[in-house]
């Protein structure tokens, strides 16, 4: 027996490290910020809905950066709004972290041989998970929200070093309905 299960006869006590406890807040009330800039908004706003509810995953939608943790950016980003991106980005507090949802802000889509069009949100601000499909599914985003929760879970609060932009994830194009059962269950 340990020293702590020697001294503590309370069997209602327990004990755990800082990082857990400080990570399970953080991936347990993921704030975000969506960005949504065309067709891909609409599937995005399909997972808010209840038969997907991103809710319960303790993921609510805010109107501020100052309050937000994830910035979804859904559709294909201009020159124009690259500014208005990194403003958003600079403006989120830390450890913040960037989904870029559907074809169009992964590689810049139908789109990316315009003049006006960035090849993908990566160019402007360091992207955390890459979400592909025209029209990309709920079920993705869903499967990109678990895969974020997992990698919040195993990081460190106190050393506080991002380091998932270097290894992004990148779901899998036909997310089924029994792979998010499967991974909500493996936890």
């Amino acid at each position: 027996m340990g020293i702590i299960q020697e001294r503590v006869k309370n069997p209602n006590l327990v004990t755990v490290t800082a990082d857990k406890v400080f990570n399970w807040a953080r991936l347990s009330s993921l704030y975000m910020l969506t960005f949504g800039i065309a067709c891909c908004a609409i599937e995005m706003m399909a997972a808010g809905l209840s038969r997907y509810e991103f809710d319960r995953y303790g993921i609510i939608p805010r109107a501020t950066p100052r309050q937000a943790d994830l910035l979804i950016i859904a559709g294909p980003v201009i020159k124009k709004m690259a500014p208005v991106i990194k403003t958003l980005y600079a403006q989120m507090p830390e450890p913040k972290y960037v989904m870029s949802f559907g074809t169009c802000a992964v590689s810049g889509g139908a789109f990316r041989d315009s003049y006006n069009v960035i090849r993908g949100a990566h160019k402007v601000i360091p992207v955390d998970i890459f979400v592909p499909g025209c029209h990309p599914r709920p079920e993705g985003f869903l499967y990109g929200i678990l895969a974020l929760q997992d990698l919040i879970r195993e990081q460190s609060f106190i050393e506080s070093k991002k380091e998932l932009s270097v290894n992004p994830i990148i779901v899998p194009a036909n997310v089924t309905e029994e792979q998010i059962i499967a991974k909500v269950r493996g936890k």
